[in-house]
């Protein structure tokens, strides 16, 4: 996927800060969380292509990669427009009002962010994505509907919700019609 523009990169990224980031209390800053060293790099590359300066460092007791940088312009976006607040996010989020041109960048953002496959009886592949957040694992249904991709969603044990595409045909409209960023997809391009 290239990402140009604003009306391509924004949406990622507000895609990627709803699963893995958060917007900072009490200031203009934004942080963007990877376990991965080279994506978190990635990252800031699309950050620099929109005219952000970001800093990239270890956060030991998070465990992870964090890109950091301020913007109140791009936070005003986030929080007026993608309905990401500041703070803890995870329950309190509300599905936002994504334009139809936009969906695809902002699933590959929640994806790349939250996104995971595995093996399903050791034969089928299946993409998941898993949230604290009924209604906004019911929005992301919704949105891969609005793209003719059907998947499923259900309540896991510890109390999370998760959405899954388990049908092979699925996954490759999924694959054709979204380009996720993040190294752990790249083997499954191949697969169309």
């Amino acid at each position: 996927m290239v990402l140009i523009g604003e009306k391509s990169a924004i949406p990622y990224i507000a895609g990627y800060i709803a699963g893995d980031g958060h917007l900072v209390l009490g200031n203009n800053g934004i942080r963007l969380s990877s376990s991965k060293k080279i994506f978190a790099e990635q990252l800031r590359e699309i950050l620099s292509y929109l005219g952000y300066k970001s800093s990239i460092f270890w956060d030991e007791g998070g465990n992870v990669w964090r890109v950091s940088f301020y913007s109140k312009y791009l936070r005003n976006i986030l929080t007026e427009k993608y309905g990401i607040p500041a703070g803890a996010k995870s329950k309190i989020m509300i599905a936002p009002v994504v334009a139809k041109e936009e969906i695809k960048y902002f699933l590959a953002g929640l994806f790349d962010a939250e996104g995971w496959h595995e093996l399903d009886k050791n034969k089928y592949i299946r993409f998941r994505l898993k949230m604290a957040n009924e209604s906004y694992i019911n929005f992301i249904n919704s949105m891969l509907l609005n793209m003719h991709i059907e998947a499923k969603s259900h309540k896991r044990t510890d109390g999370s919700f998760v959405v899954e595409i388990n049908k092979q045909r699925e996954i490759k409209k999924f694959l054709q019609n979204i380009i996720l960023l993040h190294p752990k997809w790249r083997q499954f391009y191949g697969y169309l």
